[in-house]
């Protein structure tokens, strides 16, 4: 019997080998749920005990022998006080606890539907065998829980080796996504003379959803002009990056063609609906400098108000004239704003990550302080000035973790110098 390592097989031979010995009509194994005291038949023979249902610890005859752990013989079931069902057919019991050292784990129960009178002989035998049973179903049942958990063991490395492909797979698309966008930004920006012109961008993830430009065109009357651009792609990783790629290939389309700034953005606006889901859009903030005469006209589409520091130290808003690129399909138009970008001025185009910033006590860096730190480094070249930024937000932000990209573009234009 303890060879077996199957609990049903275990307690199926119990009852043959009982069965051989000790007269009965009916018999059954039962095992113990510990927690709730439930006994629930593992193995039984003859009509009775195979419908009777469920048992419990402390209730009836056999819940008697779990709950004290002593062998008893019942020679009249009708006239004893403990039994729990009436007419059940049977008249004479014997039964003994399944017991793994002290502890009673089940009963095994021999009955007959004739009044008989069983032995203290029988009683020391049927004690004897619930002994052996508890030990060998014991063993039945830690062999089966550590099959089990040896299944459960392969399924969970199964589901771990399909995590690391999906990992890997993830990895390589973001690697992917993140080389897409780094190749979007432009490699060098334009030296325009009596400018400065410096940008950076710092993804909160590995592949963020913020994309800056500079665009060299000519205009109608065959004098240069540059596009400034600072946009946010709704959206992360591989999605944006397609986003993000086809915001520079419609915008540098475009600007071979249209003139009006207003139009660039109407028309990127619904290529874009076009050719994206509903839930893609881009906010962004669009400046068309006229370098020569600092004349010049800036869109915001759906985005955050910029702004200029004048050469006084004045802050000039640059607010938004129409809805986020693609985000519907009605064509409402963009309208401009016309700026002057005089000598001294600083033009500056970001995207929320920089205002939005957080501290540990989610306050946010917000306009004001923006405002503070460009004031008081208007005066350095335009790269010293966004490292100030940026320099800035980390110090606010302390060990808060950075949330969302961080992206800036400062033009400033150069103060007339005396002859």
């Amino acid at each position: 019997m303890a060879s077996l390592l199957d609990v049903d097989g275990v307690a199926r031979l119990t009852l043959q080998e009982a069965r051989h010995l000790i007269v009965a009509t009916d018999g059954v194994v039962m095992l113990m749920d510990e927690p709730s005291g439930a006994l629930s038949a593992v193995a039984s023979f003859g009509d009775v005990f195979g419908s009777v249902g469920a048992f419990q610890r402390g209730v009836g005859i056999l819940g008697r022998i779990v709950e004290t752990g002593i062998a008893e013989v019942v020679d009249d079931i009708e006239a004893d006080p403990g039994r729990a069902i009436d007419g059940t057919g049977l008249r004479s019991l014997i039964c003994a606890p399944l017991k793994v050292g002290d502890r009673v784990s089940g009963v095994i129960a021999l009955a007959s539907s004739e009044r008989l009178g069983y032995t203290a002989a029988d009683l020391k035998l049927l004690n004897t065998l619930g002994l052996q049973t508890g030990t060998a179903m014991e063993n039945a049942r830690l062999f089966e829980r550590t099959v089990e958990a040896g299944r459960e063991r392969e399924r969970l490395m199964q589901l771990h080796e399909a995590a690391e492909v999906a990992r890997a797979k993830l990895d390589s698309e973001m690697a992917l996504a993140a080389r897409i966008q780094a190749d979007l930004f432009p490699s060098e920006l334009p030296v325009l003379a009596g400018y400065e012109l410096a940008a950076t961008n710092r993804p909160a993830l590995r592949c963020g959803g913020d994309y800056y430009d500079a665009i060299r065109v000519k205009g109608s009357d065959g004098r240069d002009q540059v596009l400034l651009c600072v946009a946010d792609v709704s959206g992360k990783g591989m999605p944006a990056s397609l986003l993000m790629s086809s915001m520079q290939a419609t915008l540098r389309a475009l600007l071979g063609r249209l003139e009006s700034l207003p139009e660039v953005a109407g028309e990127s606006s619904r290529l874009l609906f076009a050719t994206t889901s509903a839930s893609r859009y881009v906010t962004a903030a669009l400046l068309k400098l006229h370098p020569e005469s600092g004349q010049a006209v800036f869109v915001g589409a759906g985005h955050l108000d910029n702004f200029v520091l004048t050469g006084d130290q004045r802050i000039t808003r640059l607010s938004s004239t129409g809805m986020p690129l693609g985000l519907i399909a009605v064509e409402l138009p963009f309208e401009e704003t016309a700026i002057t970008v005089a000598p001294g001025d600083c033009v500056v185009l970001y995207s929320d990550g920089v205002t939005d910033a957080q501290n540990v006590a989610s306050e946010e860096f917000g306009d004001d302080r923006l405002h503070e730190v460009i004031r008081a480094t208007a005066h350095e070249p335009a790269q010293a000035i966004i490292e100030q930024v940026v320099r800035a937000i980390d110090q606010f932000a302390g060990e808060a973790p950075q949330f969302d990209d961080i992206t800036m573009m400062v033009l400033k234009r150069l103060p007339l110098t005396s002859s």
